[in-house]
């Protein structure tokens, strides 16, 4: 079967920084809406301060592409069924038993906050962290995930009855299946709702307006030079937070502990450089969000009803 891409997964997340711009210096409301009123609150309780509002504003219209942890989930569950449930009819009617293998749940562990603070895209709107980035949960959640991914394998019988059949139907199973599995639909579009990529490419035009500001790209520009003297050799925070990897070992042991003391220094060099930056990016979000809003409801709406259909469409599977 031909391999998924696994870059799908994540290219809504180019403006995952966009909509956190002043995240830590602002406290905003929540809500299960997005509105479409221009410049409306968000939600039925609107935020204290202008500046407030649109940090609430900007949360729930990056989740709107990117979807929830729950929404990824539904959508990872179609795809694996439209997947696999070819392959074990394929296989009835060749009259092999095919077990269909766990579904191993990608995003175990994580939060929506966790996908919706990641800096892909450059990061330089994103919000600026005194914990690190979020780096030591996100790793530790992706370590619990993969714990569990392995563990379900190793508990389902993967082939079925393969190991009872003689070596001539092995072979002849072996056949099979690839056959199946290339015949099968294998990757296609269920991660995402239908104008989630359209809506996505708006928010980074959004975004790119705001960094093309003479006085935000010169800020930009001092980025590199000002989280070096902080010891830290990175021109992006992307790149910042690509090399704050990680081991792969236990939280309690002092390799993680020390890479976690480490993102702690680089959140701290970062939230210093970045700031002048994220006061420029609100004042022109500010100003430009009611409009862009207003000229996107239609989206909005339609990316909302898209993944609440891939939430009922998964629930048979559950």
């Amino acid at each position: 079967m031909t391999a998924r891409p696994t870059s799908t997964k994540h290219v809504f997340e180019a403006a995952a920084g966009l909509a956190v711009a002043l995240a830590a210096s602002a406290c905003a409301t929540g809500s299960d809406s997005l509105g479409t009123e221009p410049g409306g609150p968000v939600g039925a309780q609107p935020a204290a301060s202008a500046q407030a509002r649109t940090v609430a504003e900007l949360g729930q219209l990056r989740l709107a592409p990117m979807g929830t942890v729950a929404q990824r989930k539904a959508g990872e569950q179609i795809y694996f069924h439209t997947a696999q449930d070819p392959v074990k009819a394929c296989m009835a009617q060749a009259g092999f038993t095919y077990v269909v293998p766990a579904f191993q749940d990608i995003y175990a562990g994580f939060t929506d906050q966790m996908l919706a603070d990641a800096p892909e895209g450059g990061g330089w709107l994103a919000a600026t962290s005194t914990t690190g980035f979020g780096l030591a949960a996100r790793a530790a959640a992706q370590r619990t995930g993969m714990t569990n991914a392995a563990a379900a394998q190793r508990a389902a019988p993967i082939r079925g009855s393969y190991q009872t059949l003689s070596a001539a139907d092995q072979a002849r199973y072996n056949t099979t299946v690839t056959g199946c599995q290339q015949t099968a639909p294998g990757y296609t579009q269920t991660n995402f709702p239908a104008g989630a990529e359209e809506f996505n490419a708006a928010l980074t035009t959004l975004q790119t307006s705001v960094l093309r500001d003479p006085e935000a790209a010169r800020l930009t520009k001092g980025y590199g030079a000002c989280m070096a003297d902080g010891g830290f050799a990175a021109a992006t925070p992307e790149k910042l937070q690509e090399a704050l990897a990680f081991p792969n070992a236990d939280p309690s042991t002092p390799r993680w502990q020390q890479a976690a003391r480490q993102a702690d220094k680089a959140a701290a060099q970062d939230q210093q450089c970045r700031g002048p930056l994220l006061a420029v990016a609100d004042r022109l979000l500010g100003s430009r969000l009611p409009t862009w809003r207003s000229q996107h409801a239609t989206q909005i709406q339609a990316v909302q009803a898209g993944w609440q259909a891939i939430e009922a469409k998964a629930a048979q599977y559950r």
